[in-house]
This record gives C-alpha cells, structure tokens and sequence, in this order.
C-alpha cells in the first residue's frame, strides 16, 4: 500500500509541490484513497473468478471497442468475440488493428477494423459514416475505452470525455435500431478527486502533470452518461476496471514502472490488462436492466456507493454537457440531444 502510495504521489493535492491546497481538494483525495485505491489494491491480491452466468452468457450482434488495441482494449475485443459479438476493432493503430482482427478470424470469430481518431470531435462522425461503407447497420454494444493520461489537459478531455460523447451521438441511430443497445463507459476511481468539470482546462495546452484534467474528465463521462440515460431503452453503465498495469500506466510511472517489474511488485499490485478486461466484460454482458440508479460497476459488480455523490448530480450533469458538450457537438454536426 505505501508504495503504491508513493508512486502516485504525483497526482495528489498534499504532496510536497502542491502543499497549498485546498481543504476540499485534500478532503476529495483521501476520498479517493479510501473508496478507490485502497480496495483496489486490495481486490488486485485476491482472484477475481468470472461469475456463472460469464461463463454460459452467449451474445449475437455488433459489438465496437475504441481504444480497441491499447491494454485493455485489445483483450477485450477478443472476449467479446469468443461470446458471439462481431467486434468492430475502432483505433489509430490501423497496423496493431488489424492483426488483431486477422487473430479474432483466425480463431473463428468475426471482426473488423475500422480507424477512429478520438482526438478531433468529427472523429465520431467520421467513424459512424465507415461503419456503413464496411456493412454495420447496427449497434448492439459500444465500449468507450480508450483513454488518455498525463499528456495536454485538451488531449486528455478530447480522448476521456469529448470523444466518447460524439461517438455515443454519433451512433445513436444504429444503437436504437437494436432491442438491447448498451453503452458502457471505461471509467476511473480518479473520478473521485474531482469536484467540477473546468472548462477552461478543455483547450488548455499545459501539461496534465497533477492528472487534474484526468480526474475531471472522467467525473465528466460519468455526466455524459446521466445524459445518455434519459433515452428510453438505452442501458449505461460506468465501469471502473482497478488498477491495470497497461502501457498507458507504466509510462505515467516512468522508470518506476521497471522496478516494480523487476521486484515483481507489478503483477501483485496491478490487474492484468486481461483481468481488467475482464471487468469491463462482465459489466458489458450481464442481464439487461433499466436501474433507476447510476450504474457504477467495480470489479465487475454494481457498486454505487463507490461512486461520488458529483458523479450522482443531474444538475451538474446537465450543465456540462450545455457548456462543454453541446458547443463540440455543435462545431463537428453532431445532434445532440433532445431533452
């Protein structure tokens, strides 16, 4: 736990460099100590077996991972693949993609690669026009997962927060056209440090070194998706995967991430990006319900008591997506939404 501790000294408010902080932004990162790192740390030591209905649940229609060859993503296609899905693979890596894709076919399975750029807001319109040029008229499942950390605030809210949003828009119509469309959301424990969306960070240059647009960019896809649950029939769901030891966080620990390996601390205090997939599987397959609640999922099961009560506000929720959302919606041609 300490050293886990120190390693992410970075990112919070009390150490050393950021000993000015507020009261309340110490206050929101013990928080996230106590309700996110501590019992990730804790579940990553025990097994986490897939439930019983994971091992019979069997799936048909089209399935899209963005981020789909990253650490998470690229086991994750692969797993839906094995239960039925055909997988659209969505990435920039068009190489990585499609020897991935080659791989899922070669074992039986069908799938597709189709290039998303989530960096730029017409990214999604552009993805949604190339789903129909390779066939793809509707969606049953859509995984945001891709994801950005410690690089420009604007990078990191474009990847975690505005992307998805354009995506999920974008693809409305083909979701809708489906009895059972579902749209989970890859978020974070980080979530928890937040307290606000700034929109002033959204274009910002500087550098994300305190991970402060990540916490809030991830606080703003828990909002985007109390705004995709007022439409009838569509299942959200956020799922915080733990701490997963993918290349996205071994360069945000640097030359840190080759001692842990080294000592085998790594593989005892992260989840496999397999194990991490795993989780955003289960929340991604398991029966269909229609909550009245956020649905917020840790390993692999609702929890929404780890959830912060920001990520539960309708109202903030509401205001975001008019002041940071609808206006990139706007810019790229993307409806937004009727409500």
């Amino acid at each position: 736990m300490l050293a886990a501790l120190l390693l992410l000294l970075p990112a919070l408010p009390f150490a050393p460099r950021t000993i000015g902080a507020t009261v309340g932004a110490t206050s929101r990162t013990i928080r996230w100590v106590t309700r996110g790192l501590a019992p990730e740390l804790l579940s990553n030591l025990r097994h986490c077996p897939e439930d019983s209905f994971m091992r019979r649940a069997e799936a048909t229609g089209v399935a899209i991972v963005t981020g789909g060859t990253g650490g998470i993503g690229a086991p994750l296609c692969q797993r839906l693949c094995r239960r039925g899905f055909k997988v659209v693979v969505a990435s920039r890596h068009e190489e990585r993609g499609r020897a991935l894709v080659r791989r899922m076919i070669s074992e039986g399975g069908q799938a597709v690669f189709v290039p998303l750029d989530l960096s730029v807001v017409s990214g999604g319109a552009e993805f949604a026009a190339a789903l129909g040029r390779v066939g793809v008229q509707q969606v049953s499942l859509l995984v945001n997962c891709a994801g950005s950390m410690g690089g420009s605030c604007s990078e990191t809210f474009g990847v975690n927060l505005i992307g998805p949003a354009a995506l999920s828009m974008a693809l409305l119509p083909l979701l809708l056209a489906t009895d059972k469309p579902t749209i989970v959301n890859v978020g974070s424990s980080s979530h928890l440090r937040a307290r606000t969306v700034d929109v002033r960070l959204l274009h910002a240059d500087q550098g994300d070194r305190r991970l402060q647009a990540y916490a809030q960019s991830k606080l703003g896809l828990m909002y985007v998706s109390i705004m995709l649950r007022t439409i009838p029939t569509l299942c959200v769901r956020d799922v915080h995967p733990g701490i997963v030891w993918t290349p996205m966080l071994r360069s945000q620990l640097g030359s840190l991430a080759d001692v842990l390996r080294r000592v085998g601390l790594a593989r005892r205090l992260f989840k496999s990006p397999e194990r991490g997939a795993q989780m955003v599987l289960m929340a991604a397959v398991s029966p269909h319900r229609h909550e009245g609640t956020p649905s917020y999922w840790v390993d692999g099961r609702p929890a929404p008591w780890l959830a912060s009560a920001e990520s539960k506000n309708a109202s903030a929720a509401r205001n975001m997506w008019d002041v940071v959302v609808v206006p990139e919606l706007e810019a790229a041609g993307i409806p937004s939404l009727a409500v």
